[in-house]
């Protein structure tokens, strides 16, 4: 692949591999089944075995050839959360109202890594208001 290149608004830029994305095996319900092939020729003497599906995915790139989780937005979003509520339980209309848009990945993410902790809204039967008061002395 680094042989390749392509034009893009008359600049002609060179292909390279992506070298930390690898091919994956899928299983039933699960889409990473735990084992992966290398997209560069390393070490790794994993192999793909009769009936195992493996899903190959071919990536380039005009940049370093390496690839990662852009966190960026996921840290802006944290920065927002914390000046604005620090400790105290928030919804998402909230951000919404803080003119936070397409916020959803972010908090996802941040949940996901233990970063904030999600609290299921509770609800009663359909149509029905709930409401809720705490006092703490």
């Amino acid at each position: 692949m680094e042989s390749y290149e392509v034009e893009i608004n008359g600049k002609t830029y060179p292909v390279k591999p992506v070298r930390n994305i690898s091919a994956h095996n899928i299983k039933h319900y699960q889409i990473h089944g735990g084992k992966s092939i290398p997209f560069i020729k390393n070490s790794d003497q994993t192999k793909m075995e009769e009936g195992e599906v493996f899903a190959i995915e071919t990536f380039g790139t005009t940049g370093t050839g390496r690839l990662y989780d852009d966190v960026s937005v996921h840290v802006q979003l944290y920065k927002v959360i914390r000046e604005q509520f620090g400790t105290i339980v928030f919804c998402r209309r909230y951000l919404e109202r803080l003119g936070q848009e397409r916020y959803l990945a972010g908090l996802n993410s941040l949940v996901s890594n233990g970063i904030l902790e999600a609290y299921e809204p509770l609800a009663d039967i359909k149509g029905s208001y709930s409401a809720q008061f705490e006092h703490v002395s």
